[in-house]
């Protein structure tokens, strides 16, 4: 029985550190450069949008802009209460410092903060975001939008030039998770 359950914590370790392995890269490089906190984001947005009714194969980036013609303001306050221009409630949460999501009048819309240049050198440009994109709450009809806060914050110079930690090599991790003698 115990040579059983040895075989089975063996087994989970071996699963753990493939997903680790497999995944954890991908996990890593998926940040972006920007950084804003919560104070750059509350306040009065406009969010600039397409039509709905698009599928989650939207391509945001390669929408022209004349295709942008409406318009949603919105307040957004800390820690989460979002309210629109006639007065409805929603919530919005912070996407670690990178971007965030709002959900109000059963839509969901994120989209990642701007910024500009390239690493080691950029500016994050926390009173506008990126292209992003929109569903209903159920995860259909799909449109794309950007924001624009109305009171610009000051860009946010960052150099990430200074030595980043190290990642874990597999042996690092195998070592740490799967204790001697296994």
């Amino acid at each position: 029985m115990v040579a059983l359950y040895r075989r089975q914590q063996q087994a989970a370790h071996f699963v753990i550190i493939c997903v680790l392995l497999l995944h954890g890269g991908s996990i890593v490089s998926a940040d972006t450069p920007a950084n804003c906190t919560y104070e750059d984001v509350v306040g009065q947005w406009t969010f600039y949008t397409t039509a709905m009714g698009y599928d989650n194969t939207l391509n945001c980036s390669a929408m022209p802009q004349s295709m942008f013609k409406g318009n949603y303001g919105l307040k957004l306050y800390f820690p989460s209460k979002a309210v629109d221009q006639h007065g409805n409630q929603g919530f919005w949460t912070l996407i670690y410092n990178q971007g965030f999501e709002v959900v109000i009048q059963g839509r969901k819309f994120f989209a990642f903060s701007r910024y500009e240049g390239k690493e080691p050198n950029t500016t994050s440009v926390c009173s506008e975001t990126m292209r992003g994109m929109s569903h209903n709450v159920v995860g259909r009809s799909w449109a794309c939008f950007y924001g624009m806060k109305q009171k610009k914050t000051n860009p946010k110079k960052l150099n990430t030039s200074a030595p980043k930690s190290k990642l874990l090599t597999s042996k690092m991790l195998y070592n740490s998770i799967i204790p001697p003698g296994y």
